[in-house]
């Protein structure tokens, strides 16, 4: 019969990291990291504690795959936004001129 050793709890190795540890961390506001991240460790939901947790050790190496990977793709190019509101219609050669002659 074969036994198993229990270990012994010693000192923790790895924090767990709130919101506002994530959000200096990532230098983002807390909630941009719980919305817009993607593929973003799990969290930790504990019992008689306040909001999710996270391992540090698992943002960390989040962190770094999602770095090697912008550095190895290039960079898209955002698509514009549209201009929301109402267009000023460009001046015309007239107006312009009549504007010059106020001055």
């Amino acid at each position: 019969m074969e036994t198993t050793a229990r270990r012994k709890p010693g000192p923790p190795t790895d924090r767990l990291w709130d919101l506002d540890d994530l959000g200096a961390f990532l230098g983002c506001a807390d909630a941009t990291v719980t919305v817009q991240m993607t593929d973003f460790p799990p969290a930790l939901h504990l019992k008689g504690v306040r909001g999710p947790r996270w391992l540090a050790s698992s943002v960390q190496r989040w962190f770094e795959d999602a770095a090697a990977q912008s550095s190895m793709s290039p960079q898209k190019p955002r698509p514009r936004r549209r201009a929301t509101g109402n267009p000023v219609p460009p001046l015309s050669q007239a107006d312009l001129a009549e504007i010059a002659k106020v001055k």
